[in-house]
């Protein structure tokens, strides 16, 4: 499902992460899940970024914002 696809108002995150030459996403509609997703894989290595609806880009180091 594409994040057009989503009901206006539901607040979608996707969760980026490369390692190694492969990069993958994953979309979650739950802050609380996209990042523990996302810390997992950074605790495995990879470098990891959550992106929101709007194209806002969130580093490791503000995922915390997220839960607010």
């Amino acid at each position: 499902m594409s994040i057009s696809q989503y009901p206006p108002g539901i607040t979608v995150f996707t969760v980026h992460w490369s390692k190694d030459g492969g990069s993958y996403e994953t979309r979650r509609i739950n802050s609380v899940v996209a990042v523990a997703k996302a810390r997992q894989l950074e605790a495995s290595g990879y470098r990891v970024r959550i992106t929101d609806r709007r194209g806002r880009q969130f580093a490791p180091y503000e995922f915390g914002e997220l839960l607010h």
